[in-house]
């Protein structure tokens, strides 16, 4: 009988408690989920507003869900960036991530309790211009390289192409070579290779360069003299369990749902974005002095710069020459729904000065 008393007793006292959380979650939500101009927005989400899965949860729990919803600002918040540390270790992927925090408390500078507190991880990804829009003009470098040995001479002209400037993810990309061997030695070895190059910026300055995929050729190589020598071949652009390896950067990583390369990070550097795909391209071949400090700029501000380029590689006698290709490597935009609401409203952007000065109060806060 006395254990029946206990149970009943503590019943009670936990019911009076939960009723007491219950009106304290409302009294801070109310104040908290207000709209703020960093883009939190609660009390003016109309029905139109709100997603499908906000209003399934509404239908489901009734008056105790409120819906909200945060936009990142574009331009001064950088995209999820995870660069894998060592495979089998259980250090977490190190990089630029996103978390979304709520917690229940009597007042807003309280403590948050761990069995109070819930966290997500977000993962905000970098979209390019939709799969009908994108640009499909292909891409064309050459070089030449001089023999000049004590008894072997002559020039190797090398041209390579890819089809377009932007692929997604998954897609495959064809190279096309043309060799002209007007040298009197054979080529040896020829590699055509996808490399993913991350400059980190975050803390400690550093790049790392991770090869996606990579083809060989050892075998019908163009002789000495022979010209117009042509060869195809298709490299994938996919996430394998061969490059899971350290150093390789993800978009973010998520164990429950799938991973993939990192985008491409293009800098804030024109609200055209046609323009802005050119100046990436060719932002390490011939940079002025003026756009150089802007582009520092842009690159400290994001932490993470992905970029990727297909390099050909060419070994003729004791000599060996590199060619590459910059293309961009990103996310396509998905169709806007109806009533969705503008995750890039204009008033948000920020302009290349701007941008030197928020790079500047970020170095004195440090």
């Amino acid at each position: 009988m006395n254990n029946i008393k206990n149970q009943k007793t503590w019943k009670n006292k936990f019911k009076k408690k939960s009723k007491r959380k219950i009106e304290s979650i409302e009294e801070v939500s109310s104040i908290v989920l207000s709209d703020d101009s960093y883009g939190i927005f609660s009390q003016t989400l109309t029905i139109n507003d709100l997603t499908p899965f906000q209003l399934k949860m509404i239908n489901k729990n009734n008056q105790q869900t409120i819906p909200f919803r945060i936009i990142l600002p574009p331009s001064i918040s950088p995209s999820s960036v995870a660069i894998q540390t060592t495979q089998g270790s259980n250090n977490k992927p190190y990089g630029i991530n996103y978390e979304l925090t709520a917690f229940i408390g009597q007042r807003i500078d309280d403590n948050q309790p761990a069995s109070s507190t819930v966290t997500i991880v977000l993962r905000k990804l970098t979209a390019g211009p939709k799969i009908t829009q994108r640009p499909l003009q292909p891409i064309v470098e050459s070089i030449k390289k001089t023999i000049n040995l004590p008894c072997y001479y002559g020039e190797l002209f090398i041209k390579a192409s890819i089809e377009k400037p932007l692929y997604y993810h998954d897609e495959s990309v064809c190279v096309s070579i043309v060799l002209d061997n007007l040298c009197q030695l054979p080529v040896r070895k020829l590699q055509v290779a996808i490399v993913q190059i991350a400059e980190v910026f975050v803390l400690t300055k550093g790049t790392y360069r991770l090869t996606v995929d990579k083809h060989f050729c050892k075998v019908n190589l163009p002789q000495a003299g022979e010209e117009q020598w042509k060869y195809t071949t298709i490299l994938n652009t996919n996430l394998t369990d061969n490059i899971l390896k350290h150093g390789v950067a993800l978009d973010g990583y998520i164990r429950q749902e799938k991973n993939w390369l990192a985008s491409s990070t293009v800098l804030n550097l024109s609200e055209n974005f046609k323009e802005c795909l050119e100046m990436m391209q060719n932002i390490n071949k011939n940079v002025n002095n003026s756009t150089d400090l802007v582009i520092k700029a842009n690159k400290e501000l994001h932490g993470i710069v992905i970029s990727y380029c297909v390099r050909v590689r060419c070994w003729i006698g004791i000599s060996r020459c590199s060619l590459y290709i910059p293309f961009l490597l990103m996310q396509p935009e998905k169709e806007s729904e109806a009533g969705e609401v503008d995750n890039h409203p204009s008033d948000l952007k920020v302009t290349n000065d701007e941008l030197v000065e928020i790079s500047n109060d970020n170095k004195s806060t440090v």
